[in-house]
């Protein structure tokens, strides 16, 4: 029995050497990459245990480690009841005192560092310290969403007895652009009330409207932080409605188009440090019974 108390004494007086602690803080970030690698070491050769997606909520230690050999700093992170190390370049904090979630398991390599230090926060160089108007600069414009009005100007044309009659038409209308959905898309929802030049030939008067949309996949050619250079491919559609009054009859008419279009455009983003706010502009070519250009211009901001 004294042997047992005996050994339990000195157990509690000269831990496990290999018993590991967990980072003492715990701050709330979140991964500014998409695809951010998550390593089993604080080692850029380290095996990949995860990537995750932009914008993945993490925790992450409120100090930087080293990596081997020098390169690099590495913060333990958690997330998903999952722990592993991943570069200050892909992480971004955003709460700086948090006390460690409940979860958080303490590290499982045995060769891992203890993260916490008394040193205060003001010497670590870690990019992860850096403020949100850094982190949204580094967020791609391509990846975020965007909605605001467009104004453009199509060469609408139509057929009417084996001719093709076209006319540079007005028309107005909301755009959205971005991630929301899944894939890249563009689209726009626009409307005219403005009647078709080639009318006034054989017309003494029209009124009427015309509603045009399209729906484009939207890929980048050009990439720069605030700067963007697209093209795109995706279907487009219009519905006009005319009441056309020809000598002494009028007539109704009524018709929905289907087709598809191709496009290249440009986006600039601006707005201070937050950067909220983007032109456009875009060159189409639709096609549907008959074939035809667009100019667009949109101004949009973020949501």
């Amino acid at each position: 029995m004294k042997l047992f108390i005996a050994f339990g004494v000195c157990a509690a007086a000269f831990p496990n050497a290999n018993a590991q602690q967990r980072p003492t803080q715990w701050v709330k970030g979140t991964v500014v990459t998409d695809g951010g690698s998550v390593y089993s070491q604080p080692d850029f050769d380290a095996p990949v245990a995860e990537y995750l997606p932009f914008k993945t909520p993490i925790w992450a230690s409120r100090t930087a480690v080293p990596g081997h050999g020098g390169l690099g700093l590495f913060h333990r992170v958690h997330f998903q009841n999952k722990s592993g190390y991943m570069a200050d370049t892909d992480i971004r904090i955003f709460e700086k005192d948090e006390a460690p979630p409940d979860d958080a398991p303490p590290p499982s390599d045995k060769n891992a560092k203890d993260d916490s230090t008394k040193k205060p926060r003001k010497k670590i160089k870690s990019k992860a310290y850096e403020d949100e108007e850094d982190i949204h600069q580094l967020e791609p414009l391509f990846f975020k969403n965007w909605i605001g009005g467009t104004l453009a100007y199509t060469d609408f044309s139509e057929k009417f007895d084996g001719q093709t009659l076209r006319s540079w038409m007005p028309m107005y209308g909301l755009r959205l652009t971005g991630l929301a959905f899944g894939p890249p898309l563009d689209s726009n929802f626009m409307f005219s009330v403005s009647k078709p030049g080639y009318y006034n030939r054989f017309a003494k008067s029209v009124s009427g409207f015309l509603f045009f949309g399209d729906t484009m996949l939207m890929l980048p050619m050009v990439e720069h932080p605030n700067f963007l250079v697209t093209y795109g491919f995706g279907i487009m559609y219009t519905y006009t409605k005319y009441s056309v009054m020809v000598r002494n009859s009028s007539f109704d008419s009524q018709e929905f188009r289907i087709g598809v279009d191709a496009g290249i455009g440009t986006a600039y983003r601006f707005g201070g440090k937050r950067k909220k706010y983007a032109i456009r502009g875009d060159l189409k070519y639709y096609v549907e019974k008959t074939q035809y250009f667009g100019l667009l211009t949109s101004f949009q901001t973020e949501y």
